[in-house]
């Protein structure tokens, strides 16, 4: 089943016990059949190795899958990926490999829900925004601390769609955002620019247990080296757990996930021991990066935990070279 959603070779469909453990963030993806979860997942799950056109050949699935995010030292959570037969039957319990998951205890376990809004169609207004309410007013009578976000996804334009198709597309999303109540966080997501990482990273990096300490490491870090913004990002998944004070830009976390990549590469090939830990990891505590852009602007990368990096970046005026 993993293999026909697309997900990774470490995505599992658990039994009951193996979802119990103690201490662990939950990020459950639900929503619709066909709205886009299983894309999202394998989007942030795999890296870049999931490319965005592939993830629409995968089929919906009826059983709950469960992916563990263990490799960094700062969070480690899982993201379950709720079959959308579960909201289009109204909810209720859920099958849990031979186990029956009872709803109260399903919605206690979790930390964060995300639910998927698929922009492109008129289900959007009427299926969805339906679900999405009876599902906001179940989970939080259950588990009032829960935190709700919606993800409203397949917002980029299609270039085969006539100007009018993409008028109506746009002004059924201004719908959508229209009926969402206002206490939800929306994102707006396509897997085909960096959006779904970016709104990915808001929502996880909340599960961060020091993530106001960090803030105010990366604001004095900001302040003693001159760095414009920081970023402390999670190598597997790219998504970033931590950052500072200032508003976070999208164009420049975008630019580190593609260095972020080209640095692996570099280090996979003249990285000279495969890390401590017999994970295959070369970016170990020797690997750093300074890339000078087209204007002068310098991004630094330095690695700061196991599969943890901190990406800052600095004006070519206030940037001083490493001795050698």
């Amino acid at each position: 089943a993993s293999v026909g959603c697309g997900y990774p070779d470490r995505v599992m469909i658990p039994n009951a016990q193996q979802l119990m453990s103690p201490d662990v963030a939950r990020v459950a993806l639900m929503g619709r059949s066909k709205a886009g979860k299983s894309s999202i997942a394998a989007m942030v799950l795999s890296g870049r190795r999931t490319n965005p056109h592939d993830t629409l050949l995968f089929h919906s699935h009826h059983p709950l899958i469960v992916q563990h995010v263990t490799d960094n030292e700062l969070l480690q959570y899982q993201i379950w990926d709720i079959p959308g037969s579960y909201v289009e039957q109204g909810m209720g319990d859920l099958m849990c490999g031979d186990k029956r998951l009872r709803e109260r205890d399903l919605f206690r376990m979790l930390s964060t829900i995300i639910y998927v809004v698929d922009s492109q169609g008129e289900s959007a207004l009427h299926g969805d925004l339906a679900a999405l309410e009876q599902c906001v007013n179940s989970v939080t009578a259950m588990n009032p601390s829960i935190n709700v976000e919606v993800f409203i996804h397949k917002t980029d334009d299609d270039m085969f769609l006539t100007q009018m198709q993409l008028a109506e597309r746009r002004s059924v999303v201004e719908k959508v955002l229209d009926a969402i109540p206002s206490e939800l966080t929306t994102h707006m997501t396509s897997i085909y620019d960096g959006s779904t990482l970016e709104s990915m990273s808001r929502v996880v990096s909340k599960l961060v247990a020091y993530r106001w300490a960090l803030q105010d490491l990366l604001d004095d870090l900001q302040i003693a080296c001159s760095f414009e913004k920081s970023f402390i990002l999670d190598i597997g998944t790219r998504l970033y757990l931590a950052t500072d004070s200032t508003p976070p830009s999208m164009d420049f976390y975008a630019l580190c996930v593609e260095l972020m990549d080209v640095v692996l590469d570099m280090t996979t090939v003249y990285g000279e021991h495969p890390g401590v830990d017999g994970t295959g990891n070369f970016f170990d505590n020797m690997a750093a990066a300074n890339v000078q852009l087209d204007n002068g602007t310098v991004i630094c990368v330095r690695q700061v935990g196991t599969f943890l990096a901190l990406m800052s970046m600095v004006r070519g005026d206030n940037y001083t070279k490493p001795a050698q």
